[in-house]
């Protein structure tokens, strides 16, 4: 009779066991180092992403600056040529340049064809007045509430004596920014630089200027601002103005009467109030590498003998 010799079990300390205990640890160093092969791998790859972002966000930012120093002297030779006749009608119109390789597109603003908001610190309480009564109709068009007490609170925040109902914390100089408008009390950030969805209007903050004072360029004037300054005007004859300077820049006076289609009272009070020529624009610049943007915004100032960067905000995203 066939008999079935069972075997004995396994002992902790046979070579047997030995064996299995030696699987299991070797399986567990190979897993291990996997994971420490993939950290490795992973910390690699950030730090050459990292360092290739930073490679490029410095050759955008280059690229940017070379071409914003391109328009700044194509603006002061356009100022002196003969075809501009040593004046500056309106901003050019959009574009784009290519630098190393990168393009750059290009956006100007008018910032005489702003509201002058520093103004408010003249010392002529007449032009202080009547920038008030033109700050309130502006508001009043934007659809802002509050639009008489926002204007007066922004009239004693800026002008110098200290005198007025509304001189709690005043600054009582000029802003460096239109940001700062944002400590006038029942001004929100909806209010200084929100566009209600679908609205033609530009936001509030589109609309002013601190680096411009006097008068204001008519050819660059949004809609809102040029009404504005004449409460006689209608709707239909802001859009004849913008349509008539859409066709060609106004130059005197004696061609606005002529061909902006206003009342020769209506033009009397712009006429009063604006100008048609601009030295200050902002410079807005987008280079751009795949994923990669840099933004910048400059404000260049013009004279005859040279062109000159006020001001440079940067910043760059993914």
């Amino acid at each position: 009779m066939l008999r079935l010799s069972r075997r004995p079990p396994r002992r902790a300390g046979t070579a047997e066991g030995r064996g299995g205990f030696a699987l299991v640890m070797v399986l567990f160093l190979v897993v291990l180092l996997a994971v420490v092969v993939a950290g490795l791998s992973l910390k690699a790859s950030g730090a050459y992403r990292l360092a290739r972002s930073r490679d490029v966000s410095w050759r955008l930012y280059y690229a940017s600056r070379a071409a914003l120093e391109e328009q700044k002297a194509a603006l002061w030779r356009e100022l002196i040529s003969n075809k501009g006749a040593g004046q500056l009608y309106a901003a050019p119109k959009d574009s784009s340049s290519t630098i190393d390789g990168v393009e750059v597109k290009i956006a100007y603003e008018d910032e005489a064809g702003k509201f002058p908001i520093n103004d408010f610190a003249s010392p002529d309480a007449t032009r202080r007045k009547d920038l008030t009564l033109a700050l309130a109709r502006l508001l009043d068009d934007l659809k802002i509430p509050g639009s008489t007490s926002l204007a007066t609170a922004a009239r004693d925040f800026i002008d110098t004596d200290g005198d007025g109902p509304k001189e709690s914390g005043a600054k009582n100089g000029p802003l460096f920014d239109a940001s700062e408008l944002l400590a006038l009390q029942g001004l929100e950030p909806d209010m200084l630089y929100k566009v209600p969805y679908g609205s033609e209007l530009p936001s509030l903050a589109a609309c002013v200027t601190t680096w411009h004072n006097g008068k204001i360029n008519l050819n660059g004037a949004p809609g809102p601002v040029i009404k504005a300054f004449s409460p006689r005007l209608t709707d239909a004859e802001v859009k004849a103005i913008i349509a008539a300077r859409a066709e060609r820049p106004f130059t005197a006076a004696d061609d606005f009467q002529k061909r902006s289609g206003v009342s020769n009272e209506a033009a009397a009070e712009l006429l009063k109030a604006g100008q048609f020529t601009s030295d200050t624009f902002s410079v807005k610049l987008e280079a751009r590498d795949g994923a990669f943007a840099r933004r910048m915004q400059a404000v260049v100032w013009l004279e005859s003998s040279a062109a000159h960067t006020l001001y440079v905000r940067d910043g760059w995203q993914l």
